[in-house]
């Protein structure tokens, strides 16, 4: 569904136990950082992402267009899922971002900069395809850790640990956007 001046797509309205339900789903990957969580290139942040969800996407099986091209489509429930991995600073102890609520089992890996990358351990690139299905580490080829120094953009990485790693471009998270208002 497109809406003129709403613009947007559902993603699904699905029949549960008898009900119909809108379902908006995403799965995304964010950095812990300064009480946010930002995505891996800082141009998107999990605030942002969840307000957007939130105010606008799971608004669209209510927007009149909607509503007048499917009349017979009524959701009586909306849900938001957002899936993926959360990644805390290595070497910080510090609190995870406190908005919005996150499930704490969903931070299983580290983040950093090149120079911080630890030198105990093994590692080697995931391919986009294999960020959210890891592969088993010893089919990957082993990269040497200080050809990371001058990266411009994010890499994703897999210890010999079976441990996910985002290490950072020096000047992450130049391009940070602005805080969403929470709900």
């Amino acid at each position: 569904m497109r809406a003129e001046k709403h613009e947007g797509r559902i993603d699904f309205l699905v029949e549960n136990q008898g009900q119909l339900e809108h379902w908006e789903v995403a799965v995304k990957f964010y950095l812990a950082h300064h009480n946010r969580w930002l995505g891996p290139n800082a141009k998107d942040a999990l605030d942002i992402k969840v307000a957007r969800m939130i105010d606008h996407q799971l608004a669209l099986s209510s927007h009149p267009s909607f509503c007048q091209q499917f009349p017979h489509w009524r959701p009586t429930q909306k849900r938001l899922m957002v899936q993926g991995r959360l990644y805390r600073h290595y070497g910080q102890d510090s609190e995870l971002p406190d908005w919005p609520p996150v499930n704490v089992a969903s931070v299983s890996g580290w983040w950093c900069w090149p120079d911080d990358l630890p030198k105990d351990r093994a590692f080697a690139m995931l391919a986009r395809d294999q960020w959210l299905s890891l592969p088993n580490f010893s089919e990957l080829s082993p990269i040497v850790p200080d050809t990371l120094r001058d990266i411009d953009r994010t890499c994703h990485l897999l210890d010999d640990t079976q441990t996910p790693w985002f290490v950072v471009p020096n000047n992450w998270p130049d391009n940070a956007p602005s805080l969403a208002t929470k709900k």
